[in-house]
């Protein structure tokens, strides 16, 4: 990435505002910032917990998940936008527009950190960042985000005093903004480096025949250029500055308290935005000092952030999507479904099959200590399933199943990104892998302690699978056929769509990581009892997919009588 690079964004009111993405290395160190946070948060808990049994050691997992996955939701639907690494580094995730990142845009970013992450330590998404002029990684170009510099509205003078002074020539605008940017370096540099530098600037600088140093006539120069008024511009910079640097400080008080979370007034707030907007365009149109109008950039931003902030979801609006949205989008993407399910149930029947035949089949393939794993388990009768549970009780189990199951889920959905290869891979292995282990148990005489412990869950893990899989092939259809898009650009429909079904994915497995830790490994429950529960867990999954939240059709009206009847 260029270390110039800006990525233009224009707001609803027609500003167009430079927005810098961050590199690597300052993501890097919030990655390293936010990490060390999480585990230091896990690392308290496992204290608190040692000792307190299974309900402890499973709320531990379950934090563990939540901090891996919706850690960087939770902050990025703040009012600041950023995680505390990425507050530390001055950072902030926008949508590619500007505006505030929407949940949805969060979620994918984050869920596609699987796919980032490969082949190890963010290999996949580092070469992304560092290939794009934008420096985004694979998650922010499906969501349509950009992580950028955050940088606080600096209302006070960028320029040293000095004595202005007259060039003594015409100079262009291209001139006066790079003496002017120079002139606002120069309390960062050391004075040494930074009259090198204006020494390079000498044709631009007269000759004050005093033997006045480069620092000072080039500190003079800029001031003459800020007094000026540029090509018949109405008002100087300077005095532009000055007409309008009250609003601009009671805004920027505003959208602090904004996010800060503070009492404050969101009408004046709004007014002042619109205004700011309008001097920003001003200041562009006049062509101003590059360090005012950079300045303003920083405020519009800021403000515009706090003013277009999406409203958080509500109950209705989680009835809407759970009733509605989610079993409708299934239906809407069947195609992509009816893929997943075939990938996913011919390796599951054909290697169930082989290895209820040939009971060593398993053996060669997932290895005779994992076998022998599933063996120990579900070997005898009823009161040997959950033998080999010595992890905890069923609050343990629970954490674990929402740890791994949901994990997997996301898997198959992120590593659709690859052209679809890794959600095919990943739905392939899933099917294969259950198949194998179902036949041997078969084979092995343990089919009775098997079948009867997986399925209830079954109805709600199996189908989750499948449909991550489907959102996964998704966006590498998405990927590998753009149609009249550009590839970005269908990428980011796909996976808005895509991951609606990610959502339902997640309440899915949630609810099939308590029915497997409560109910499944139960061992009071007779098996014929829990095929019953069972079978009517898979009418529902069924019907609640294929009918729920179809529009109700009005009966068709009565035709009126006529005359002769």
């Amino acid at each position: 990435m260029r270390l110039d690079a800006a990525h233009p964004s224009e707001t609803p009111e027609g500003i167009f505002i430079a927005l810098r993405p961050a590199g690597i290395m300052a993501r890097s160190l919030a990655y390293l910032v936010d990490w060390l946070i999480r585990w230091a948060i896990l690392a308290v808990l496992f204290t608190f917990a040692v000792g307190l049994g299974g309900l402890a050691q499973g709320l531990i997992l379950i934090a563990y998940f939540l901090l891996e996955w919706l850690y960087p939701v939770a902050f990025e639907m703040t009012r600041r936008g950023a995680t505390p690494g990425k507050r530390l580094m001055g950072l902030r995730v926008v949508m590619d527009t500007g505006q505030p990142v929407t949940l949805s845009a969060s979620l994918t970013r984050n869920l596609l950190r699987a796919a980032d992450f490969l082949p190890g330590f963010y290999g996949a998404g580092a070469i992304a960042i560092l290939l794009r002029r934008d420096s985004k990684r694979l998650g922010d170009m499906a969501a349509g985000t950009l992580v950028v510099f955050d940088q606080s509205a600096d209302l006070d003078g960028k320029l040293p005093d000095a004595a202005i002074l007259d060039p003594g020539r015409t100079l262009g605008l291209s001139e006066q903004a790079v003496i002017v940017a120079l002139a606002g370096r120069h309390g960062r540099l050391t004075p040494q480096r930074f009259d090198e530098l204006a020494r390079m600037a000498g044709s631009a600088l007269p000759d004050t025949g005093d033997n006045a140093s480069a620092t000072r006539r080039l500190l003079g120069v800029a001031q003459w250029a800020v007094d000026r008024h540029p090509y018949g511009a109405p008002q100087a910079p300077r005095q532009f500055e000055i007409a309008h640097a009250s609003g601009w400080a009671e805004l920027d008080n505003l959208v602090k308290a904004a996010q800060d979370g503070k009492r404050h007034d969101g009408a004046r707030l709004a007014a002042l935005y619109r205004r700011a907007c309008g001097h920003l365009a001003l200041a562009q149109s006049r062509a101003y000092p590059a360090y005012l109008v950079r300045r303003l950039e920083s405020l519009v931003q800021r403000a515009h952030t706090v003013v277009y902030r999406p409203r958080g979801a509500g109950r209705q609006a989680l009835a809407r999507f759970l009733l509605i949205d989610f079993p409708q989008a299934v239906r809407t993407h069947w195609r992509y479904v009816l893929a997943s399910a075939l990938l996913f149930s011919v390796p599951l029947l054909a290697l169930g099959v082989a290895a209820a035949l040939d009971r060593d089949l398993a053996s060669h393939i997932l290895g005779a200590s994992q076998v022998r794993e599933y063996d120990d388990m579900y070997r005898g009768g009823a009161q040997a399933l959950g033998r080999k549970r010595d992890a905890g009780d069923d609050w343990t189990m629970f954490g674990f199943y929402i740890m791994n199951n949901i994990g997997i889920g996301f898997q198959c959905f992120a590593s659709g990104i690859f052209a679809g290869v890794g959600s095919v891979f990943y739905i392939v292995y899933n099917g294969a892998s259950i198949g194998l282990i179902g036949g041997y148990m078969v084979a092995a005489g343990h089919a009775g302690n098997f079948y009867s412990f997986v399925a209830t869950h079954a109805a709600f893990e199996l189908t989750a699978i499948v449909l991550s899989g489907a959102a996964g092939l998704m966006i590498g259809h998405a990927w590998l056929a753009p149609g009249t898009l550009t590839r970005l650009e269908s990428l980011k429909r796909a996976a808005g769509q895509a991951v609606v079904l990610v959502y339902g994915v997640a309440a899915m497995l949630l609810i099939a990581a308590a029915v497997e830790a409560f109910w499944s490994s139960s061992r009071w429950i007779e098996p014929n009892v829990k095929y019953s529960v069972a079978a009517a867990c898979w009418l529902l999954v069924i019907g609640y997919l294929g009918w729920q939240g179809r529009p109700r059709r009005d009966p068709a009206p009565m035709e009126a009588p006529h005359a002769g009847d």
